[in-house]
């Protein structure tokens, strides 16, 4: 699934000259960047000010680790959702409960909230959205469920395999297969 908000080969060249240590390209990766990462971090976190924190901590991932990243290995922006998604994980395990998914009252939201895209790039985050639904659907039901609880709920391997009562291996492969199967999906539309 394409973001039309970033620019691939901008981000990989931004996070290969971080990896030299140029600020300027910090600053930058972080300006272009922290709106998607923010927003995955509120999904995920459902409070504005761990959310504030995951980020930071995500932002000091990436400056330590940039030289980590490779352009083979895929989409640099699924690296840095990645980097953030573990961040919100180490984040909740150190609160010791999941009180992250508690509902934030409304007026957290609004005064934390992304700004809102334009009409014409909301529309195509939309379609992308669609398209997402649809491949889901087309899961098996076991690996389907595994994806949803693991990054959209924010729940390890670990956890998803006491969740279910199967093996970790079991989990694993769900996982795994699922996001083949959802690539494969997603790139055929």
């Amino acid at each position: 699934m394409k973001r039309a908000s970033l620019d691939t080969e901008r981000i990989a060249a931004l996070l290969e000259r971080i990896s030299a240590g140029d600020r300027a390209a910090f600053t930058a990766l972080y300006d272009e960047t922290s709106p998607l990462l923010y927003g995955v971090l509120m999904r995920l976190l459902r409070n504005p000010q761990w959310a504030l924190e995951a980020l930071q901590d995500s932002y000091i991932r990436v400056w330590l680790r940039s030289e980590t990243y490779s352009a083979e290995k895929g989409d640099p922006a699924a690296w840095l959702i990645g980097i953030a998604r573990y961040r919100a994980l180490d984040l909740l395990r150190a609160q010791g409960e999941r009180a992250a998914r508690l509902e934030c009252n409304a007026s957290d939201l609004r005064d934390a909230a992304v700004p809102p895209r334009p009409p014409d790039e909301e529309a195509v985050v939309l379609a992308d959205l669609d398209h997402l639904r649809r491949c889901l659907d087309t899961l098996p039901e076991a690996a389907r469920r595994s994806l949803l609880l693991c990054y959209y709920e924010g729940y390890s391997h670990h956890e998803l395999a006491e969740k279910l009562n199967v093996p970790l291996g079991t989990v694993k492969a769900w996982i795994r297969r699922g996001l083949v199967r959802l690539r494969v999906c997603l790139e055929s539309l």
